[in-house]
């Protein structure tokens, strides 16, 4: 079981994804370690809550149509991190480059790895 040692309260993240009980799955295994999950299954929504919260990471999946766009707002703020999510393993590093993602795992992954990279991007935050 991974242990979050950081304070995560006020630490949200967006949820980005087009598998809706992935994303339950997640939002539930997210707020049991005390962060903010902020869902969506969509480029509107996920522009929408990302306008009117600061989320300190965005997860997003690489099969949301128009999931460029998010990037695009998320790069544009320099205080959220990308973390994509890819079905094709061959491609995770160009993906991770062209979108200049601070992460990226390939699909199904598991929340347990979620964890690991979130308390990777955490840690980051913290220090800076």
């Amino acid at each position: 079981m991974i242990q979050i040692d950081e304070d995560t309260s006020d630490w949200s993240v967006l949820l980005a994804l087009t598998d809706k009980e992935a994303s339950l799955l997640l939002s539930i295994v997210l707020d049991g370690f005390g962060y903010k999950p902020l869902e969506c299954d969509d480029r509107n929504k996920a522009l929408e809550l990302l306008s009117n919260n600061s989320p300190f990471v965005a997860i997003v999946d690489t099969g949301l149509p128009k999931f460029e766009d998010i990037c695009n707002m998320v790069s544009e703020r320099e205080n959220i991190s990308l973390f994509l999510l890819t079905e094709d393993n061959s491609q995770a590093e160009e993906v991770k480059e062209r979108y200049k993602a601070d992460a990226c795992e390939t699909l199904p992954v598991q929340a347990e790895q979620v964890l690991k990279t979130l308390r990777i991007l955490v840690q980051q935050k913290v220090k800076t």
